[in-house]
């Protein structure tokens, strides 16, 4: 029988946080400017990490950042996304909301006619 212990205080932190994650999601398209990912966060929430799945590029120019309503640019800057290129994106974060916090997807994309991504958000919920 393989040796399984003893387990150490670090141990039960992890499985803890680990058992207390949710996914927000937020759905975006073309003609999006800000789009909420998920509920609004109470203080003290941990913010993960983020995932942006890119299912239809964007037909112009796009960015796209993901903040808060105090900062745009907060979790992801524009270079973590391309818009003009489907597929996924992971972003870790570990970020702590201090107040209540709504993580937002801010969207550049002048004259587009097709674009749709999903961003979601793994997080902690304080």
């Amino acid at each position: 029988m393989p040796y399984i212990g003893p387990y150490i205080p670090e141990d039960y932190e992890i499985e803890e946080m680990f058992a207390q994650l949710t996914l927000a999601r937020g759905e975006v398209s073309y003609n999006a400017t800000n789009v909420a990912v998920g509920d609004a966060l109470p203080n003290d929430s941990v913010i993960v990490a983020l995932c942006v799945r890119v299912e239809t590029p964007w037909d112009v120019p796009a960015s796209m950042t993901i903040g808060n309503n105090s900062d745009s640019n907060l979790y992801a800057d524009a270079d973590s996304i391309d818009l003009n290129q489907e597929g996924l994106y992971m972003i870790d974060v570990y970020g702590i909301t201090l107040g209540t916090s709504t993580i937002n997807a801010y969207i550049n994309a002048p004259g587009a006619v097709i674009g749709k991504a999903t961003v979601f958000a793994v997080v902690r919920v304080g």
